[in-house]
């Protein structure tokens, strides 16, 4: 089973399973413990890990290498869109924005994914394009 990841309200990661109380407050679930994440921040492991051997969440953002074709200043951000991880490349220079299977993505460009940063904190990844 896969793991989540969500924000608490003091801005720190909490891994684990992830739940909606009946209260209707989203958790982490880990080592017998529930704690409160922000629900817009919650995102599914996708069973993938960067070039850094970093694991892959949704809402993570990597930048693509120049020598594939892309822009240097192409942003990755990674989205699960009806029932798959895709790569949705925000690229400001060409004002394209398209979306490819993120498994065949990292088969074609490995050595592109290396995470640098997430949606949440990091929002101005996705203005840089």
């Amino acid at each position: 089973m896969r793991k989540y990841r969500g924000l608490t309200k003091d801005s720190k990661w909490m891994y684990g399973f992830f739940i909606v109380q009946t209260t209707g407050v989203a958790a982490i679930y880990r080592n017998g413990y529930f704690t409160d994440v922000i629900l817009e921040t919650v995102g599914q492991q996708i069973g993938l890990k960067d070039k850094n051997g970093t694991e892959i969440y949704e809402g993570d953002c990597f930048r693509t290498s120049g020598k594939h074709g892309y822009s240097s200043n192409c942003i990755v951000e990674v989205l699960f869109v009806d029932g798959a991880f895709v790569a949705d490349l925000h690229r400001k220079d060409l004002l394209e924005v398209s979306a490819q299977l993120l498994p065949h993505y990292k088969e074609e460009y490995p050595d592109s994914f290396e995470i640098i940063g997430n949606i949440h904190q990091n929002p101005e990844l996705m203005e840089q394009g």
